[in-house]
């Protein structure tokens, strides 16, 4: 049978939580702080190698916090990476090494370019 965690189990699960929420809405301020090119990149290289607190943040929301990238943009962007599959949105440490460097690949155009990503 299972049993319930104890209270300090809980309260150890929801600081750890906290820090992730923390973390994530950190990583996205400073993105969305930035220029489009400067937050494409930022985005490129978390994407390349996300931090432990970012594996479970989505690619779109990610996407979205790129100034200029709105919906249609992250959605664009998402659909490349997941071959057309829109109704996945796979977290960053679900993407597979093909989709981390289909992303990374789009987002540094926007980079270098400044146009559109997808």
């Amino acid at each position: 049978m299972h049993t319930p965690p104890s209270e300090a189990q809980r309260l150890q699960a929801l600081t750890i939580a906290n820090h992730i929420r923390t973390t994530r809405a950190n990583h996205l301020q400073r993105i969305k702080a930035m220029t489009a090119r400067e937050g494409a990149c930022q985005a490129a290289l978390l994407i390349q190698n996300p931090p432990e607190e970012l594996k479970g943040l989505r690619l779109e929301r990610l996407a979205r916090a790129v100034h200029r990238f709105g919906t249609s943009r992250a959605r664009a962007l998402l659909y490349d990476v997941t071959a057309g599959k829109t109704w996945v949105n796979p977290t960053l440490g679900e993407l597979t090494q093909h989709q981390r460097r289909i992303a990374i690949v789009l987002l540094e155009h926007h980079c270098q370019h400044g146009k559109k990503a997808a």
